[in-house]
């Protein structure tokens, strides 16, 4: 009786170590030009950003907007002379048509981790090494 209490205790923290090493996370971003604190690796890498500060816009709208996925870019222009249009070191980007961009922003996730990597292998051994040893060596 007290043999199969502890089987059934060693594969019960088995499945529930395998599920948190194996665990999928998806992590969003708030994210702008000036403060991207958290997310910065995200935000200059990804290719929403660089198309955004490239795209053409209507000239009767002052914001365009790119969708891929969960990730959402935002940018917010304003006419030349703006004093909203001058970025934290004092700098103005001039856009075509004398727009200038003010701020390029976006909601940004990451990719989410394949689900059977070989870092979760190797900590689910680590982890799970005393339990084996554990069920095999008693009898």
């Amino acid at each position: 009786m007290f043999i199969g209490w502890r089987n059934y205790l060693t594969v019960l923290v088995e499945f529930i170590l395998y599920f948190i090493t194996t665990a999928v996370a998806e992590r969003c971003y708030d994210c702008d030009s000036r403060n991207h604190k958290g997310c910065a690796e995200i935000f200059s890498g990804s290719a929403l950003i660089r198309n955004c500060a490239k795209s053409q816009l209507d000239p009767e709208q002052d914001r365009c907007m790119k969708m891929q996925g969960n990730n959402i870019v935002m940018r917010s222009c304003v006419k030349q002379g703006s004093p909203a249009a001058s970025m934290d070191d004092g700098r103005c980007i001039k856009d075509h048509n004398d727009i200038t961009t003010c701020v390029c922003s976006g909601y940004l996730c990451n990719e989410a981790a394949p689900p059977f990597s070989a870092s979760h292998s190797v900590v689910s051994v680590v982890l799970l090494g005393p339990f084996f040893r554990w069920w095999f060596i008693i009898p």
